[in-house]
């Protein structure tokens, strides 16, 4: 029998690449802890995912709240300023050198939500157009 593995989400995602790399600065919630630098990994309506060094392990965990701050003022990155995210998973490979954070937007408005459904829908379009 083979092993079949169900899709939890449901947003179309968008994956970035390592040459974009699109600096965020991740600042926790009621807490004081210094801001964290992370790369924004994917992006999807609902959520995203970011890498960041590993020696922030010992101070996020999984339901940790942050607050974001891009560092790029473009679409639809600059919808995310002042986003809520929620960390669902931390990816914690010892062969990576960064860990990963799978999170939910937990705090976006409707408008910047919206605005990032339609980027991402143009943005898979243009791929498509491109690998056909």
């Amino acid at each position: 029998m083979a092993f079949e593995k169900k899709e939890k989400r449901k947003n179309r995602r968008f994956f970035f690449t390592l040459k974009q790399s699109i600096s965020t600065t991740l600042y926790k919630t009621g807490n004081s802890t210094k801001p964290i630098t992370a790369t924004l990994l994917s992006l999807s309506e609902g959520g995203a995912s970011f890498s960041l060094d590993r020696k922030y392990l010992p101070i996020i965990g999984k339901g940790d709240h942050f607050i974001l701050e891009p560092g790029k003022d473009t679409e639809p990155i600059i919808s995310l300023k002042g986003a809520e995210v929620e960390i669902q998973h931390i990816q914690n490979y010892h062969i990576y050198i960064n860990i990963c954070c799978g999170c939910k937007f937990t705090k976006i408005d409707e408008v910047n939500r919206k605005k990032i459904q339609t980027w991402i829908k143009h943005r898979l379009k243009e791929d498509n157009r491109k690998n056909h």
